[in-house]
């Protein structure tokens, strides 16, 4: 997989922040940091099947005005997996790792909303967002320093609004054979369930600054 995905990506081992047994988790107004390997800063476990999107078992985070810094490998800032639930408002997220994508998602998907903030990656295989999920982001600051700007997977879906994505990918990661900003594939790794992808963009701004735009 594009993102070197290994078990602690799926359930949320080493996380800041995890929530799962069907709970609702409400953050607001916090500063979470991670340096650990694999240590995502806010993770989201729904605790499905595997397959993509199948209905979790209700676990929601809710997470407003915070900032999240992660600088391990394996760290996403927002984390969902197994069908869980994600609503992000006005955060500012930074990683630095490699397959460190500020909004992440893996194995078994889920649902994953985002209104406002910034959200900036700096390390090699780390796009802006990384889609085995259903993720909506609107009003949101999206940069990629070195990776792809978006990255979805299998059934996954991105839809942006009045969004500013930014990539400058310098550099390629796994399979990858050519640098791009928005990278629409299948893996074959089992992390997402096979079918149609989706990319959608309405408004805002998209910036390639080398390869390939699609």
């Amino acid at each position: 997989s594009l993102h070197d995905a290994l078990p602690i990506c799926f359930y949320g081992i080493n996380s800041g922040i995890i929530a799962k047994g069907g709970a609702t988790l409400v953050i607001k107004n916090a500063k979470i940091k991670t340096s650990a390997a694999g240590a995502n800063g806010v993770f989201s476990y729904g605790a499905n099947n595997g397959t993509t999107n199948a209905t979790g078992d209700g676990t929601t985070v809710k997470i407003s005005n915070s900032t999240i810094k992660t600088t391990g490998d394996g760290s996403g800032g927002i984390m969902t997996t197994y069908g869980g639930t994600t609503i992000a408002t006005n955060l500012k997220v930074s990683t630095k790792g490699g397959s460190s994508a500020p909004i992440r998602t893996d194995r078994g998907g889920g649902w994953v909303t985002v209104k406002g903030g910034k959200y900036v990656s700096a390390g090699l295989g780390s796009p802006a967002i990384y889609s085995t999920a259903d993720v909506k982001v609107s009003k949101a600051t999206l940069v990629s320093k070195q990776s792809e700007g978006v990255c979805i997977e299998g059934q996954g879906s991105v839809a942006l609004t009045n969004c500013n994505l930014t990539a400058n990918n310098t550099n390629t990661n796994g399979n990858a054979t050519f640098c791009d900003t928005i990278m629409i594939y299948q893996s074959m790794s089992g992390d997402a369930s096979d079918g149609t992808s989706s990319f959608t963009m309405k408004g805002g701004s998209l910036t390639s600054k080398n390869g390939h735009t699609f």
